[in-house]
């Protein structure tokens, strides 16, 4: 494989290497490699249209920051010189063409970023270069012994047409010595134009932005909370209540102690009572004179019995009726003396009042 197809093949290599290696930063620090081809010639060295010559060249480098960077390059194949110049006798020189090899190291500045450090799109990128390097020719046995140093400057712009990958065209001046194609020619100027493929792989990942924990600001407020409450309130409510006392026909007596028992409970459970007492003779029997008296016997023979139980005579109204009123639908059951009662107690009740209360209340503001 001759030299050529060699340098291709390498290159392609590279190129190809270094895409399984991308990260996803655009941004230095990264490292590129990229594989160039284009001419050269010795433009001081006689007629420029007998001089061009194809030359190839193969980096790899490092972007220290977005302005610095710095790359090793290796580059060559052929070149060519005037090695008789006999325009003197009016006769053509003699021209020689050789292969040749360089290699160079390369100090970059992005002149892109200095102009414009702020850009968010760096798919354009103009570098100017300053770089030294060692040139010897192979293949000619007559050079092949002459290895040179020499400096180099150049320009270069580059276009990423995609993340990783890119085009650049590249002018390089290196003052090379021309011992190797000429013996007494000395040093001359050399032109270099190089269009290229670059890649761009080994990105430092992007820091990650720590996640803003924003704390919570909260303020205090003072709510009128309403609500439904149950409150007992006292009131007076009248008591009423009767019991019967039935007698024997033409009898006042006994009393019932089972009636006696049951006005003094009363009087003891409630205030202000009043003792309501009426005799009743049945209108079956008698007449309305021994009637009459038949019924105040039966009243008050109620109420003395009360009276003698503790109640007060105070409390106790004695009334009679005789034959005129029958209560009872059944004659013998108007035999009797019927004792009502009233009397008052205070019982408690519930009443809903509307309440509020106030309550201190945390709520987030932020």
């Amino acid at each position: 494989m001759n030299f050529k197809k060699t340098l291709l093949a390498v290159g392609l290599f590279l190129a190809s290497t270094a895409a399984f290696a991308q990260e996803e930063n655009t941004s230095a620090p990264y490292w590129f490699t990229g594989v160039q081809g284009g001419v050269q010639v010795y433009p001081l060295n006689g007629s420029l249209k007998d001089l061009w010559t194809p030359h190839y060249g193969i980096h790899v480098g490092r972007q220290v920051s977005d302005v610095f960077g710095m790359r090793l390059q290796a580059l060559g194949y052929e070149s060519k010189g005037l090695f008789e110049d006999n325009s003197i006798l009016g006769e053509p020189g003699t021209y020689t063409k050789y292969k040749v090899w360089s290699a160079k190291w390369d100090v970059l500045l992005n002149v892109t970023q200095i102009l414009f450090p702020h850009r968010t799109n760096k798919s354009f990128n103009w570098n100017v270069f300053l770089g030294a390097g060692a040139t010897g020719a192979f293949d000619t046995p007559e050079y092949s012994d002459k290895v040179a140093l020499y400096p180099g400057v150049g320009t270069q712009v580059e276009y990423l047409f995609t993340k990783n990958f890119g085009i650049n065209l590249e002018v390089q001046a290196n003052h090379k010595a021309m011992t190797l194609n000429s013996l007494d020619r000395g040093n001359q100027w050399q032109g270099v134009a190089f269009l290229g493929l670059t890649c761009h792989f080994g990105h430092a990942k992007a820091k990650k932005a720590e996640p803003v924990v924003v704390e919570p600001v909260y303020a205090t407020r003072v709510d009128t909370v309403w609500y439904n409450d149950t409150e007992y309130k006292t009131r007076t409510v009248t008591q009423e209540f009767s019991c019967d006392d039935h007698f024997q026909i033409a009898k006042s007596e006994p009393v019932s102690e089972s009636v006696v028992t049951k006005v003094t409970d009363f009087v003891k459970q409630y205030k202000n009572v009043a003792v309501s007492v009426t005799g009743y003779a049945d209108k079956g029997t008698g007449t309305a004179e021994i009637n009459q008296k038949l019924s105040q016997q039966r009243a008050e023979a109620v109420a003395d019995a009360l009276k003698a139980a503790g109640v007060s005579a105070d409390i106790i109204t004695v009334d009679w009726k005789g034959d005129t009123v029958q209560p009872f639908a059944d004659n013998d059951a108007n035999r009797a003396a019927i004792v009502k009662l009233t009397g008052e107690t205070e019982e408690k009740y519930p009443v809903e009042i509307k309440k509020y209360r106030t309550e201190q209340v945390r709520y987030q503001v932020q």
